[in-house]
């Protein structure tokens, strides 16, 4: 089995989930995603006081 045989098999098997997971984590820590995350970490009404009083 020479190696270039070797590595198309595992290739397709291993390299496609790392690209897969790749991406994920690319789309995940971009540079505008902390901004996004802390707007959808915000609670409704969380700032504001009890108006009831």
């Amino acid at each position: 089995m020479e190696i270039t045989e070797l590595i198309k098999g595992f290739g397709l098997s291993y390299g496609l989930p790392l690209l897969l997971i790749l991406l994920v984590a690319l789309y995940v820590w971009r540079p505008k995603a902390k901004r996004r995350y802390q707007e959808d970490a915000r609670i409704p009404f969380q700032d504001k006081e009890d108006e009831t009083d």
